[in-house]
């Protein structure tokens, strides 16, 4: 992909995929992450290199997205967010897919969806939810349904959270 990518060449049918198949999706898949154009740029021969050094770029992202999410949340900043920026780029799910690097663009995003979600209904925003969430889908559309659905259980959270206890939901329990 990268040969062709930097010699301008593009093969539509690959026989390498299986029997034989369409090669757009492919190329789609790797080359929508931002990051990954990045392989235009370096000899082949320092391609494995690359990869490595955008994964610890995606992992950083992941952190600094988190910490900036928390300090606009709590409008302040101080070192209990720095080092919970840091568990999130650091969790589970990072550790363990961190060379599917193409899911760790979701990753980064989704404390940008979660505040976008937050200006949506306290303050009737919704411009910055419709560009998150479709720039989500756009770069990584299995995880850009994941963190739709995501979207839809934190909106009716906040739902659930700020609803009068005499009211609604509540009055039946």
């Amino acid at each position: 992909m990268r040969t062709q990518l930097v010699q301008h060449t593009y093969s539509a049918y690959s026989l390498l995929l299986s029997l034989g198949d369409n090669t757009l999706p492919v190329y789609t898949y790797y080359l929508m992450s931002p990051l990954n154009w990045l392989v235009r740029f370096v000899p082949e021969t320092a391609v494995p290199l690359l990869m490595e050094a955008i994964i610890i770029i995606k992992i950083g992202l992941i952190s600094l997205s988190m910490q900036l999410f928390l300090q606009v949340r709590s409008k302040q900043a101080n070192l209990m967010q720095l080092l919970a920026g840091l568990s999130y780029g650091l969790c589970g799910f990072v550790s363990m897919y961190f060379y599917d690097f193409m899911w760790l663009d979701a990753l980064i995003l989704l404390p940008l969806l979660t505040w976008s979600l937050d200006r949506l209904f306290y303050r009737g925003k919704w411009g910055s939810y419709l560009l998150i969430l479709a720039l989500t889908i756009v770069v990584n559309y299995y995880m850009g349904y994941m963190l739709c659905l995501y979207s839809v259980i934190y909106f009716v959270y906040l739902i659930l959270l700020n609803q009068r206890p005499e009211t609604g939901f509540f009055q039946f329990f």
